[in-house]
């Protein structure tokens, strides 16, 4: 036999698990900044590799301790562990912030976290440190005594029944379970108050039967543990643990005790427990911890790990014996493993003791776990209620089945519900008719299980108020009452994000609210959950998400849920069932008397009772005979006897008694056995003999049927008491209250005066709407929407006016406002109304009749139209104004120009304004107002209104604007990829890169509902049904998805079958197909009910298939392709039709669509260009259009078919005639990217287009200018500035191969741009006399021209064969200098362009710049090699050697006017200044660049140099001291690549690669300090004026921006495709004393001013004053375009379009431009806004 193996003889390979991390010292992010983005990458050995997932925080912890974090490896002793923690960004790869490498050894034995070694994207960070939760066990050494258990989810045991038995496994589990338990703890040191502790469940008095054996043992622990509770009360940080411990013992032993256990190992254990708390009555220690909580810490820590110790017993104990299979199926342990168990509970008893008593440190942290989730339940509450909760909805006394009555059927129900048993299905959907008394028995049910503590909750529809969000909302917060374990982990599920707790995602609330709770949970017996009326939760379309999930979901929940459902019999309801029959959903159908004997009987039992006051024995009472005949009416209807009855019990009627009421029932006409008859002899009887009755009825029927929502008595007396003489018989129908209260057994509402009045049963209003139903009670439409219309109008023209909401200042925003108290009272429900729907009366009323309101109608737009847009933003109805204007436009338009103008005018106003009107309604008037075109209408009526506020006074635009943004980069997180217009124009859905899908209103840009979610990858394609109920959506993730656009739901699983990425999705004209392509060459067809393909895979392409249209009659498909082909397909049959469309010469075919009327296609493609094709014989039709200079990725047609757009990755929207292929207008631009998605809208005036800029826009391409009136510039980056000798002009040089001269002062082209070069163009310079313009180009040549005509100027100068980067004039004007990428300077005759001598030659070097010295004889240069060098002009000879050393480059260089000295700037970011004779350098450096330096420029008077960097800035430097002049000048939004002084040093001219030439004033940057950092992106500074004077911009590093633009924004430079808007920094000017200013110092804070303009009478008279005493700044928010103070208070809007022109302190003049300027001398704010409409003084 071998020897006893021993562990040292077994190799030392372990098995290793992580179970999660901990991150500390992260750099926090501010309120407004958006969430970090972090995750970590573990590799072992460069081997193994995982990533943890991406957690967002703002803080500088994060804790990875979720399932998904962990992992189990194998590795031995010395392997390498190494952690990578990286940051995410939206448009470019993960960004390394530091790492850490050390053995799995240290890893295992670290105490402390371990700091990481930081990456460039940490800069800045002090210290990041990371503790891994790693736990080691040696696989070869057995270890038989342990006796530790792996936890229930523990994989290794759930999916090995033998790893139970096996130690390794056990101890891993184990040792898992610690190390997550300590990631958890750190959670702990969050939760708010672990004092407040929830109260005893029971005192000791209540557990006093004596049962011997274990109560004896029992008992006294119990009142140990009481006294140590009590003792601990003080010291916050152990009594919450003694309480539960005392808890959960206390429940522990209720449940041994009815088992009558006498397990000798639970007594041990028990009396272990007891000794263990025997000590707090000696220990001296436990006292002084009472007398000074918090001083010893390490003993309240192992006091806090005692009483968490004794949790887990208690729990342990309880468990055990309430099943004594619990172990086995949870942890999969043999009942020799429980006993070990309890073994090791008694051994750490006694270690916690001594650790007490010693004061070390106690690790039994493994109970923390347990314990985790009852602490937080002590904290669940507060966040649980954020959780809306619908009020009402539960269960009625009143409403229940009277005893005795329907017994089988209640019988049948409980035994279902209550039978625990994993076979029986989990939901039971009860279905009846109108009328069977199913409510009755969902309320009966409720009560009854709710008696006997297994209701869950119970929640009851209806059409008004309770919608499908509501059900799972209100269903958790019962369930959490219901268990306080439930409370808990709903908590841990939603506890405090806001955005959880009110999401309107279905599948969202059921996961988060419902199932991870309920999985959390442990339960015995069965719980009930009862839902009525489900149809009345919405229509079909409303209620599909939620049947959908009810049918598919529930049997996710554990197996003790059991749902009861209340319903009709729906189509949609049953045939979802139909479809679903291997789901756990049982049908049971309310009873017919037929089926159900005692159903009769029932019915006259309720009869009997309800009618009990009438029965008497008089001749006009009613006698049992009665009931009986009334019980034979009703048919087995509850509801015929509910009215029935109500109606005998009704209100008096003079003249009439109950007998005569129920003679008038049981002999109706006809023989009134239904609802309708019933409906009709109620009638019959309040109204037939009286015929003014008669008529009130239908007048106010007439209303309540026609209104557009169910309005309450005030609110339609409120309206009706507007109408003139008129409308006072509706009013008095409703206020003399002769008809409502007779009709409370059909109406709800009729007795209250503030609930919407509606049928109690749609069946009647359905029957007063049919004429064959309703006979003589019969309602239309006529007269009644007059009647809404005139009445709205009225109302509003009365009561709208300035300042409803009465808010106190404009820095509030709406919803910070505490006016909502009173909304009702500041905007009544009646106006409410009103403003929202009097346009959809006005558009259902006979043709004419708005001229009887043409009246009211000009005073609402001529009027009121700001206090009606006031009133939309207060109650957030913009979009429905819009809306509401939109539908009323055909009668508007008879109205006159004026008001058809002004409707017009406030759609626009709308959609180019939506940001700040839905923000903030007094930023209507103080800046929406401020930037309506001047030519507008709304301009011209309203702006001399509100003389005092701000006004542009420069570049301000005169009409409106042909686009207007939808929305931008604060909807997606990453870039559109995808969209669809719906047919009716009013939604536009988006799909994007962040694999989520919006949905947006395109009249304000709002968004409807919350992001669909589900696809895991970017959204391809979207596709809506033409009924608009659907959305398709293909993604890169293979699937395609159907959603209900209503509830935001999928209806189905994802489509499957494509094995690549979905590109294209297409709905057919009925709805009834999906039709998909993919990377994958092929095309497939769907069926929309099944989901089940219905043809294909369609192959025939030999590349993928990018583009897909269906042709208007459903019968074609048309599909294009990367191999250049358009292929037709039948729709039925998947064949092909004829033969493949051939005509694009090359690429992709990106776009197919069909003309409206099918006959013909186009196509757009990779080769530039649009074809159009006859689509029954494929023939070209006519020659390709050709104007976009990139691929062109989308077409549409106009609703009449006469034009076509396209949208082009050139960034452009071009519109065509159809018929001539002629190009309409001009190309629309705006788009940052390419553009992907056009359409034109129903009204065929406006096309809406999307970008990949993440930003959709609306064209009015009848109304609108093309740009906003800004002037045309550069189509690419500008290279090169310079001024004219006299200072009038700038010529610019571009990549775009042309040469513009502009006005210095204005800003205005002059002249035509100069063109013949062929290549960029990179150097520009006037001749001394300003007569003539040199340019070098990339196409190897230079060119003079006239610089008063533009002409070229000679031949050009071609020696050169290389690009030429520099050319200058020398001062005499006789000759130029050229350096190129040759290795050459050149210097030519200025009058022939003949090269004079041989060039001036460095093999190998690249010549960036030359200049000549001041008198003729000197050329300096710098290159990419060798630095700076001089050379002789006359010798043509080096005069000096290379003044810097190899690898050093320089791209600028340039002499002092004096000729003394040079200056140069490199690579390295240093300007540098030299001897203009010596050489020898002038001081040091001047630092303060970061980048590369591409240009620079001397004052005219020798003091100063002016600088370009590759940074985007522009910065002024001291020659003599070498240190920088006033803060960077920085509003470019790429490298700057040029710059200049005027010659008067007045001025500074600068150009850079964002198309843009700026003109600063140099005057104001003299003796700055302070400002903006240069490198923060996210803000600009205003220029603050404090108490210093003007120049002092207030503010620090740490508070540089307000909010944070999306990753996305901040990245956007970095993105191949993209540009990144950015805003220009701003500098006061020079004024001493701002006109109106207030003191410094006033009694609230600090007051500022700033201004928006060079002009000094243009400054902020009056001051914002900063709400603290402290340094603080006011910004502009570049991508909401607010000014902001104090980081919180917006002070005034600007469109983010404009901000770039914005004249903010030192810029004077931007190119293109014109640059704005607003005059603020009169503009009044904060408590002072509603001046706003006093005259000027």
């Amino acid at each position: 036999m071998g020897e006893t193996p021993t562990a040292a003889s077994f190799p030392s390979k372990s098995t290793y698990v992580l179970t999660g991390a901990a991150l500390d010292g992260l750099p926090t992010r501010g309120l407004f900044k958006s969430d970090g983005k972090y995750f970590i990458k573990v590799i072992v050995d460069g081997e193994k590799e995982w990533s943890m997932r991406e957690i967002k925080t703002k803080s500088a912890k994060v804790v990875w301790d979720e399932e998904e974090d962990r992992r189990q490896f194998d590795g031995n002793s010395a392997s390498n562990l190494r952690v990578t923690l990286y940051k995410n960004h939206s448009s470019r790869a993960a960004e390394e912030v530091g790492k850490a490498v050390l053995s799995l050894t240290k890893w295992v034995e670290a105490a402390n976290a371990v700091p990481l070694v930081l990456g460039s994207a940490a800069h800045g960070t002090p210290s990041i440190r990371v503790r891994l939760h790693l736990t080691e066990t040696r696989e070869a050494i057995v270890a038989p005594e342990v006796n530790d258990v792996a936890p229930a989810d523990d994989p290794a045991v759930a999916d090995d029944p033998a790893a139970a038995d096996d130690p390794a496994t056990v101890d891993a589990s184990m040792q898992s379970a610690i190390a997550e338990a300590d990631t958890k703890t750190t959670a702990l040191q969050g939760l708010p108050g672990l004092s407040a502790v929830s109260t005893s469940t029971g005192k000791i008095s209540e557990m006093t039967d004596g049962l011997g054996g274990i109560a004896s043992a029992w008992e006294p622990l119990l009142d140990k543990l009481d006294a140590f509770t009590q003792m601990m009360d003080v010291v916050s940080e152990v009594h919450p643990y003694a309480k539960m411990a005392w808890t959960v013992l206390s429940a522990a032993y209720k449940v041994v005790r009815a088992q009558q256990d006498r397990d000798d190992k639970l007594l041990s254990l028990v009396e272990k427990m007891k000794d263990v708390y025997e000590f707090r009555a000696q220990a001296l220690e436990l006292q002084r911890i009472r007398q000074d909580p918090g001083k010893d810490k390490r003993r309240e820590e192992a006091l806090c790990r005692l009483a968490s110790q004794t949790v887990e017993c208690g729990h342990f104990i309880a468990s055990y014996a309430k099943d004594a299979g619990f172990f086995r199926r949870l942890l999969n342990q043999t009942v020799s493993n429980v006993s070990h168990k309890i073994d090791d509970y008694n051994r750490r008893f006694d270690a916690l003791v001594q650790d007490f008593q010693k004061g070390s440190q106690v690790r039994t942290e493994i109970m923390t776990v347990r314990i985790l989730g009852e602490v937080k339940d002590l904290a669940a509450d507060m966040d649980i209620r954020d959780i809306p909760y619908a009020e009402g909805a539960g269960y009625e006394l009143r409403k229940r089945c009277l005893p005795g009555t329907r017994v089988d059927l209640l019988d049948e129900i409980r035994s279902w519900a209550t039978l625990d048993n994993p076979d029986v299905p989990r939901v039971c959907f009860l279905m009846g008719p109108a009328g069977t008394g199913k409510s009755t028995i969902a309320h009966t049910i409720a009560f009854q299980f709710d008696t006997m503590k297994q209701l869950g909750s119970s929640f009851c529809f209806n059409a008004s108020t309770r919608k499908p969000e509501s059900l799972s909302r209100n269903v958790a917060r019962n369930l959490a009452t219901f268990h306080p374990a439930f409370k808990a982990a709903l908590w841990e599920s939603v506890g405090g994000d806001t955005f959880l707790c009110t999401t309107n995602d279905l599948d969202m609330q059921f996961d988060k609210f419902i199932l991870e709770p309920a999985q959390a949970l442990a339960m015995s017996g069965t719980i009930i959950i009862v839902i009525d009326a489900l149809d009345e939760s919405g229509t079909v379309r409303e209620r599909a998400a939620l049947l959908s999930l009810l049918v598919k979901r529930l049997h996710e929940l554990p197996d003790a849920f059991r749902f009861l459902i209340t319903c009709r019999p729906e189509q949609d309801i049953l045939r979802l069932l139909h479809r679903s029959p291997m789901l756990q959903c049982a049908t049971l159908q309310m009873p017919t008397p037929d089926q159900d004997t005692s159903l009769s009987s029932d019915i006259l039992v309720y009869i009997r009772h309800t009618l009990s006051t009438e029965l008497g024995n008089d001749s006009e009472s009613l006698d049992d005979d009665c009931c009986v005949q009334l019980r034979d009416r009703a048919e087995g209807l509850f509801q015929w006897a509910f009215v029935a009855c109500d109606y005998i019990n009704g209100e008096p009627i003079i003249g009439q008694t109950a007998r005569m009421r129920y003679r008038d029932l049981v002999t109706g006409s006809g023989g009134a056995y239904g609802l309708d008859n019933l409906y009709r002899t109620v009638l019959d009887n309040i109204l037939s003999k009286n015929r003014r009755a008669l008529e009130s009825f239908r007048v106010v029927m007439g209303l309540i049927l026609s209104a557009i929502q169910p309005l309450s008595r005030k609110v339609l007396r409120d309206l009706l008491s507007q109408l003139p003489s008129e409308g006072s018989h509706e009013l008095e129908s409703l206020t003399k209250d002769t008809i409502l209260p007779l009709l409370g057994s059909l109406l709800s509402g009729v007795g209250e005066e503030n609930v919407p009045i509606r049928p109690l049963h749609s069946s009647f209003g359905e029957m007063l709407r049919s004429p064959d139903r309703g006979g003589q009670y019969h309602i239309n439409d006529s007269g009644f929407h007059e009647t809404f219309a005139r009445a709205s109008l009225h109302i509003m023209k009365t009561r709208l006016r300035f300042n409803m909401g009465r808010l106190k200042t404009s820095y509030n925003l709406n919803r910070d406002e505490e006016f909502w108290g009173q909304l009702d009272e500041n905007i009544p429900a009646a106006l409410v109304y009103a403003c929202i729907h009097w346009g959809t009366h006005l558009s259902k009323c006979p043709d004419g009749f708005e001229e009887s309101v043409a009246d009211l109608i000009h005073a609402l737009f001529l009027e009121n139209f700001l206090f009606w847009l006031e009133a939309a933003s207060l109650i957030d109805g913009l979009g429905e104004v819009a809306r509401c204007i939109s539908i009323s436009m055909s009668r508007l338009q008879r109205l006159g120009d004026e008001v058809y103008q002004m409707a017009g005018d406030g759609i626009r106003f709308i959609g180019q304004f939506a940001r700040p009107l839905r923000a903030s309604a007094a930023h209507l008037y103080v800046s929406a107002l401020v930037w309506t075109p001047t030519m507008s209408k709304i301009a011209e009526v309203y702006r001399p209104k509100y003389p005092t506020t701000a006004r542009v006074v420069s570049g301000m635009i005169t009409m409106w604007p042909m686009a207007a943004t939808i929305y931008g980069r604060d909807g997606h997180d990453l870039g559109i990829s995808a969209a669809a217009l719906s047919l009716d124009g009013t939604r536009i859905v988006s799909g994007s890169f962040d694999s989520t899908i919006r949905i947006w209103d395109i009249n304000d840009g709002a968004l409807v509902g919350e992001p669909l979610m589900g696809h895991d990858g970017a959204v391809m394609s979207v596709a809506l049904s033409l009924d608009g109920a659907l959305l398709a959506s293909g993604s890169a993730d293979k699937t395609i998805r159907l959603w209900d656009v209503q509830t935001g739901t999928c209806t189905m699983e994802p489509l499957t079958g494509h094995d690549d990425e979905v590109v294209s999705v297409v709905f057919s004209p009925d709805g009834k197909r999906i039709v998909s392509s993919s990377l994958d060459h092929t095309v497939r067809i769907w069926d929309v009910q099944s989901g089940k393909p219905t043809l294909g895979p369609l192959i025939g392409h030999a590349g993928p298939v990018w583009s897909l249209a269906v042709s208007p009659d459903g019968t074609r498909i048309a599909s294009g392709s990367r191999d250049s082909m358009i292929r037709i397909w039948n729709l039925q049959t998947g064949a092909t039709i004829g033969d493949p469309l051939q005509g694009h010469h090359k690429g992709t075919i990106r776009t197919v669509a069909f003309s409206p009327d099918g006959t013909r296609i186009v196509s757009g493609a990779d080769d530039y260009t649009i074809l159009i094709w006859d689509s029954q014989t494929g023939a070209v039709l006519g020659k390709p259009l050709k104007g976009h200079r990139s691929t062109i990725w989308c077409l549409a047609f106009s609703p009449d078919g006469k034009q076509l757009v396209s949208g082009s990755d050139d960034k452009t929207i071009r519109t065509w005639a159809v018929e001539t292929g002629a190009v309409v207008g001009d190309p629309l631009k705006g788009h940052d990217d390419g553009v992907f998605f056009v359409a034109f809208l129903p009204d065929g005036a406006r096309i809406v287009s999307g970008s990949m800029d993440n930003t959709i826009r609306i064209w009015d391409i009848q109304n609108g200018t093309a740009s906003g009136e800004q002037q045309k510039g550069h189509d690419a980056p500008v290279m090169s500035v310079t001024f004219s000798p006299d200072g009038t002009q700038i010529a610019s040089g571009s990549e775009d191969y042309t040469i513009r001269r502009w006005d210095a002062h204005t800003g205005l082209a002059v002249g035509k741009p100069l063109k013949g070069h062929v290549g960029a163009i990179y150097s520009v310079a006037f001749s001394p006399d300003g007569r003539q313009i040199i340019s070098g180009s990339d196409d190897n040549t230079i060119r003079i021209w006239d610089a008063h005509t533009g002409a070229p100027v000679g031949d050009p100068l071609r020696d050169h064969y290389s690009t030429v980067w520099s050319v200058a004039f020398s001062p005499d004007g006789t000759r130029i200098v050229s350096g190129s990428g040759d290795h050459t300077i050149r210097i030519w005759n200025a009058e022939t362009g003949e090269s004079i001598g041989e060039p001036l030659v460095d093999d190998g070097d690249v010549f960036r710049a030359v200049a000549f010295s001041p008198d003729n004889k000197r050329i300096v240069s710098g290159s990419d090699r060798k630095g700076i060098r001089l050379w002789d002009v006359q010798a043509a000879a080096i005069i000096a050697e290379p003044l810097m050393g190899l690898n050093l480059g320089v791209a600028s260089v340039a002499f002092s006017p004096d000729g003394t000295r040079i200056v140069s700037g490199s690579d390295d970011g240093k300007i540098r200044i030299w001897d203009g004779e010596t050489c020898a350098a002038i001081g040091e450096p001047m630092e303060g660049h970061t980048s590369l330096i591409w240009c620079l420029s001397y004052s005219p008077n020798g003091t100063r140099v002016v600088s370009g960097r590759e940074d985007k800035s522009v910065r002024i430097w001291d020659v003599e001291t070498g240190t920088a002049v006033g803060e960077p000048l920085t509003g470019h939004e790429g490298p700057v690549r040029g710059v200049a002084f005027s010659p008067d040093g007045t001025r500074v001219a600068s150009c850079a690669q964002d198309k843009t030439i700026r003109i600063w004033d140099a005057r104001t940057i003299e003796g700055l300090d302070g400002g903006l950092d240069d490198e923060d992106e996210d803000g600009i500074a205003i220029p603050v004026r404090d108490d210093d004077g003007p120049g002092n911009t207030a503010g620090s590093e740490d508070n540089l921006s307000l909010r944070e633009q999306t990753e996305l924004d901040e990245q956007l430079e970095d993105h191949p495709v993209s540009e990144k808007k950015s805003v220009p920094e701003a500098q006061p000017s020079t004024q001493s004393t701002p006109p109106g200013e207030a003191d410094d110092q006033s009694e609230d804070g600090i007051a500022h001013t700033f201004s928006l303009s060079p002009w000094e009478k243009h400054w902020l008279a009056q001051p914002y004053v900063s709400a603290s005493t402290a340094d603080s700044t006011i910004w502009i928010d570049q991508n909401a375009g607010w000014i902001m103070g104090d980081e919180a208070n917006p002070i005034f809007w600007i469109p983010p379009q404009y901000i770039d022109r914005l004249a903010t302190g030192r810029l004077d003049v931007i190119i293109p431009g014109p640059a704005i300027h607003v005059d603020l001398s009169n503009f009044v704010h904060g408590e002072r806004w509603t001046e706003c409409q006093m005259p000027l003084a």
